[in-house]
């Protein structure tokens, strides 16, 4: 599992480039800066990211999220991710039941019925 980590790392430090060019769209398109607002088409062939590049980031953060998934239930998952706002819900679900299944304060609550098919509240 770690060199699986490992390769995790290297891919996410291979896209450094494409990440820079993404934060770069976005910091001169939110502050509207000077250059580029004048002449929007000057952004994109400075910036520009084409769909591959973006494709490639969301299969990587599907591999992201299968190693999470794997090394948090000990079980395999098979997803797709299609936006980044798949990753952010998936990513803030799972931290947050893993952080509540091993919070040491709630060991009063019966955890174990929150994995349970038919559950009620």
């Amino acid at each position: 599992m770690l060199g699986q980590r490992e390769n995790l790392v290297r891919s996410i430090e291979s896209k450094a480039a494409v990440l820079e060019k993404i934060k770069a769209l976005r910091d001169k398109t939110t502050h509207a800066d000077k250059d580029y607002f004048n002449n929007p088409s000057k952004i994109n062939k400075k910036y520009g990211v084409i769909d591959s590049e973006i494709d490639e980031l969301l299969e990587l953060a599907s591999k992201i999220l299968r190693f999470h998934y794997a090394h948090i239930f000990s079980s395999d998952l098979d997803m797709k991710i299609y936006s980044s706002s798949n990753v952010d819900s998936v990513l803030t679900y799972v931290r947050a039941f893993d952080r509540f299944w091993h919070d040491k304060r709630l060991n009063n609550v019966k955890k174990y019925i929150y994995k349970l098919e038919d559950y009620k509240k």
